[in-house]
């Protein structure tokens, strides 16, 4: 059974590259997250990651703008975490120090880089929720491992990288503890 506040909180995950433009994977993180809302849920966590993590987060912001009641909670593996993965653009890197600025709370596990660490991240944000938005192309990856973790853990998954996209119903089912993937 979820807590009230995991019942309003939402992770995302996904991967770094993804293989069509951003404006598409926006649109519909933009129509699950409006249909989530209506669910209830007010607290969304992204991993500071670029590609998918950046994008839901910045969804979040722009869902923020007309509904002031929902947070972003970044939950960061380790300080700087960029500097692990050393080939982020400028742009990159502009975008993250945006929404490190923009975050309502700013969680960090580890002083720096180690094993398992990104592993770590993922846990926390899946224990935190009741519900996984994803995009996963390859269940071997980060994302997959964390879809994993949120099915096993009984939280809704939606994988918006299926296609057409599993987005969210408009209303919550009546148990929170199916995986609709």
């Amino acid at each position: 059974m979820f807590t009230e506040a995991e019942l309003q909180t939402v992770c995302f995950t996904g991967h770094r590259l993804l293989p069509e433009s951003e404006t598409a994977v926006a649109a519909r993180l933009d129509l699950a997250l409006t249909r989530l809302y209506g669910w209830g849920c007010r607290c969304f966590c992204a991993g500071g990651a670029r590609g998918f993590d950046t994008l839901a987060a910045e969804a979040v912001l722009r869902l923020r703008r007309d509904r002031v009641d929902v947070r972003l909670h970044l939950v960061l593996p380790f300080p700087r975490q960029y500097t692990y993965e050393g080939d982020w653009t400028g742009e990159e890197l502009r975008r993250f120090r945006r929404l490190l600025e923009a975050a309502d709370r700013r969680e960090t596990l580890a002083e720096r880089y180690a094993y398992g660490v990104f592993r770590e991240r993922n846990r926390r944000m899946v224990d935190l929720s009741s519900v996984c938005v994803a995009y996963m192309l390859r269940s071997g990856s980060g994302a997959g491992q964390t879809v994993s973790m949120a099915r096993a853990a009984g939280l809704s998954v939606f994988n918006l990288a299926a296609v057409p996209g599993e987005l969210p119903p408009a209303e919550r089912p009546v148990t929170t503890e199916q995986t609709m993937f």
